[in-house]
């Protein structure tokens, strides 16, 4: 049975369709244009990824041997012969070819005579896809084989709405090797080959004629074709409970907007009536205050009144005689008795005081009423941030969730009923404490009282977020003490490698100038190199790597070179010279990811970038490097680059961009880095040479804790060279100077 997704690429191409009708599918023009140049396509190419372009835009977009795919990155290798021997898209040829004789029935584009190139065109031929002038045109009709065929005046033709153009008879395409008919399809290369293809480069391939296979593909694409009548009127029918939707949506936004409107209306109307009572009480209360100070004031005014007259009575007394004054005085001393007494009962503080308050409610203004509405969120649009990728034993974890509309825009306001819980392996439920932070994000905190992997389930107005469920990586319990140790009878062992053939790993020897190789379990399998300068020789070899395929690279710093080793460690090439800068190429570290190869070179202070043949590709880092002596990629795609002399670990895109960088010279920070590593979980382990141990951060730049002290006990080190770690997790550290690699599991 042929597999049509095999070669569907190489009958149908990648040429997109718009359907407007079940028997009639037109081309769109922008659907063949190239998307690099925007024009029609021209001789169009198609890559492995199945894109296509013109052979003249791939042309410009080829780096050396490598095209870079704009559409989905992918690299594609130029052919020995270059772009011209990529494969054709000859479906797409055809429809230009189509679309081109319909614009020119259509008078949208110059027309010739396709006999004799004469502009005058005055019919077509429909069953030949011919223009023809005048004479071309008689000719034609008086020629037997041409006998009965229904030509067409240019003028009727134009006139009519729907041109009927025929499709052409389909040419077969040649052979670009061989100049014949592709009349055979390689299934093992997903290529058209012509007969002498199929005994010379395809030979003991699995092939078959084109008839034979587009047969059968072409069946098995009716069958699947089928689907697109239903696909369509799902789409319909979606289409459809769209608009009604809309019009529900419009229908119930009006009817809520009048039930705010007569709500709102009658809360003012009670709010003025709160208002005018709350002022006539007001009023009441200051007539009564003013009332009874009035009260008050005439009380005073009539007891001033008489102690005035009183006053004028005993001024009277003084210039009376002595008789006038005894006969008087029993009733002025009952007088001013009589005046003291009511002088002691008047209320000499006002009677009312203005202790009147209006008081406003405590807190915000009060919310009346609450608009609700499920559209507000669109769970699957929720964005997460500063999740961890682990959480320690006893700590908080925490992370913030921002929930998003339809749009993709954040909401701004709260209210959504968002949950998280954690989902440990034996399906027991634990939940998060989630804050509303009434902005359109969400606060949830954890902590951690066990350690392992979780599933961390977050939900939004019932359903789950977008990227959930995610997995909160292994806690981090601590390290051994180094349950295990090798012993390298070696006088510099520098750097570590592991491959990808069941834990295998190399250890460079900076002194005896050679590389161990020891196997999983740690035993010692091989020793090769020697000092000198000839192919498979080192002169310090230091930073050693393997790539996807197990191939070791290693940086033979003295020789200022990065030499390649196959599977069983033979010498395959040398290069890196041409990538010296002011001073001769230093390779001291090198990291593969991707078919790139990273070299930290401490003489020119910068990284060095290497494609697997060797050719030099880019360099950066020397505006931010001081001394480069390890580097290595993260699970971020992040280049870590470990400076020894600014005591730090530079971060940069694999493109060279600077990010950041994090560890200083300080008590708890790095002194003299010497190596790194990192893990799956996003942590980053550095080995400080002058402090004799290991640091750790988070997949933040932040410093989580340390392991190892100065001595040669389990667990200790005397100047610590290097670190990696093994594909079953455990921690590999150089220990040079007690001579031997110690072994750290259970993180």
């Amino acid at each position: 049975m042929t597999d049509f997704r095999n070669c569907s690429s190489i009958l149908f191409g990648e040429t997109l369709m718009a359907v407007e009708h079940a028997k009639d599918i037109k081309v769109a023009i922008d659907n063949l244009t190239c998307p690099v140049c925007y024009q029609l396509y021209n001789n169009p190419k198609y890559l492995p990824c199945h894109h296509s372009y013109c052979q003249a835009c791939l042309e410009k977009m080829r780096v050396q041997s490598k095209i870079l795919c704009p559409e989905c990155r992918t690299e594609a290798v130029v052919p020995e012969g270059g772009v011209k021997d990529l494969p054709n898209n000859f479906f797409i040829t055809r429809l230009v070819d189509d679309m081109i004789l319909k614009r020119k029935a259509k008078g949208e584009a110059e027309t010739k005579c396709d006999e004799c190139d004469d502009e005058t065109v005055v019919a077509y031929c429909p069953e030949c896809n011919m223009f023809f002038c005048n004479p071309c045109h008689d000719s034609h009709k008086r020629s037997k084989r041409y006998r009965g065929h229904d030509i067409v005046p240019l003028t009727e033709l134009r006139s009519q709405q729907d041109v009927p153009i025929q499709p052409k008879t389909q040419k077969v395409p040649l052979c670009q090797k061989h100049d014949i008919d592709l009349l055979f399809y390689c299934e093992t290369c997903e290529e058209l080959i012509c007969v002498y293809c199929t005994v010379k480069d395809h030979a003991g391939h699995k092939h078959d004629t084109v008839k034979e296979i587009a047969g059968t593909a072409k069946k098995e694409f009716d069958s699947i074709s089928t689907l697109l009548d239903d696909m369509i009127a799902g789409i319909c029918t979606a289409q459809r409970s769209v608009n009604v939707m809309q019009e529900k949506i419009t229908q119930k936004g009006t009817e809520l907007d009048e039930r705010i409107d007569e709500y709102y209306d009658r809360l003012f109307q009670k709010l003025k009536e709160q208002k005018k009572e709350i002022k006539q009480y007001l009023a009441d209360i200051v007539f009564s205050k003013k009332k009874a100070g009035l009260v008050q004031k005439e009380d005073l005014e009539s007891a001033k009144m008489e102690m005035l007259r009183m006053k004028e009575l005993t001024i009277a007394s003084e210039s009376s005689s002595d008789q006038e004054f005894l006969s008087a005085r029993n009733q002025l001393v009952d007088r001013m008795l009589h005046l003291q007494t009511k002088y002691e009962q008047l209320n000499l503080a006002p009677t009312e005081e203005d202790t009147m308050e209006f008081t406003l409610l405590d807190g915000p203004f009060p919310q009346f009423g609450k608009l609700q509405s499920t559209s507000g969120t669109a769970p699957y649009n929720t964005k997460v941030w500063h999740l961890p990728g682990y959480a320690l034993k006893g700590h908080s974890v925490q992370f913030v969730m921002e929930t998003r509309d339809s749009c993709n825009c954040r909401c701004l306001r709260g209210g959504s009923i968002v949950s998280v819980q954690l989902e440990t392996a034996t399906k027991k439920v634990i939940p998060f404490e989630v804050k509303d932070n009434n902005d359109g994000t969400y606060t949830a905190s954890f902590m951690a009282s066990q350690v392992g992997e979780f599933s961390l389930i977050i939900c939004v107005d019932g359903h789950l977020a977008k990227e959930a469920p995610f997995v909160v990586r292994k806690s981090l319990s601590g390290l051994n003490k180094g349950n295990k140790s090798v012993d390298i009878d070696g006088k510099l062992i520098r750097k570590i490698a592991f491959s990808n053939r069941a834990g295998m790993y190399a250890v460079s020897d900076n002194s005896k100038h050679c590389v161990y190789i020891f196997d999983d379990k740690d035993s010692f399998v091989k020793e090769f190199g020697s000092q000198g300068s000839e192919d498979g020789q080192f002169d310090g070899p230091l930073g050693v790597t393997f790539d996807s395929h197990d191939y070791l690279y290693i940086a033979d710093f003295n020789n200022h070179r990065i030499q390649k080793f196959d599977r069983e460690f033979n010498y395959m090439q040398q290069f890196g010279k041409e990538a010296a800068g002011n001073e001769e190429f230093g390779p001291v570290a090198v990291a593969v990811h991707n078919e790139r190869l990273y070299v930290a070179d401490s003489n020119n202070k910068c990284i060095c970038v290497f494609l697997p043949n060797g050719y030099f590709y880019l360099t950066f880092g020397s505006a931010e490097l001081t001394l480069p002596v390890d580097v290595v990629v993260n699970t971020n795609n992040q280049l870590l680059v470990a400076d020894s002399l600014n005591h730090c670990v530079y971060v940069f895109r694999l493109d060279g961009f600077y990010v950041s960088k994090f560890g200083t010279q300080g008590k708890d920070e790095l002194n003299r880095i010497s190596g790194l590593a990192t893990n799956l979980y996003g942590f980053t382990i550095v080995v400080d040479s002058l402090k004799h141990c290991a640091m750790v951060y988070d997949k933040d730049g932040n410093y989580v804790h340390s392991f190892g002290a100065y001595g040669s006990g389990k667990g200790q080190f005397k100047t610590p060279c290097d670190i990696s770690i093994s594909p079953n997790g455990s921690i590999y550290v150089v220990d040079c100077g007690n001579y031997k690699l110690q072994i750290f599991s259970n993180y």
